[in-house]
């Protein structure tokens, strides 16, 4: 009923992305640098991590229809661009993307919690 005139006219896709799922690190030190059992991600502590440069350039070439981010990312202090990547969702040109993240929660501080309250 979004794009279609009716429920049956409705197409089996959106037209553009609305969601964007960017993994932005393959970095992750598990449990005393371990990896976790339970993981479906093989990220090591010698993982990689996106800059925030290719993320803007990412990022900008998407439609203004796209409405949230998912980061995905091990450890919260993973990738250090991290925090810049999620307020340039919030403040930039196009409509207010919405960042969300997926992480393990080991070394989660309050702090760090109060801040993904504010950006996401």
């Amino acid at each position: 009923m979004r794009w279609g005139s009716s429920f049956d006219d409705d197409p089996l896709c959106a037209p553009s992305p609305e969601i964007l799922d960017i993994e932005i690190s393959t970095v992750c030190s598990g449990i005393n640098n371990k990896p976790c059992s339970h993981c479906y991600k093989s990220n090591t502590s010698k993982g990689k991590n996106m800059t925030f440069e290719t993320f803007k350039i990412i990022f900008d070439k998407f439609p203004i229809i796209l409405t949230q981010i998912a980061f995905g990312i091990g450890n919260l202090d993973a990738n250090p661009d991290l925090w810049k990547m999620m307020e340039y969702c919030r403040n930039n040109e196009k409509n207010i993307v919405i960042p969300n993240i997926t992480i393990n929660g080991w070394k989660l501080t309050e702090k760090d919690a109060g801040k993904l309250a504010r950006v996401c």
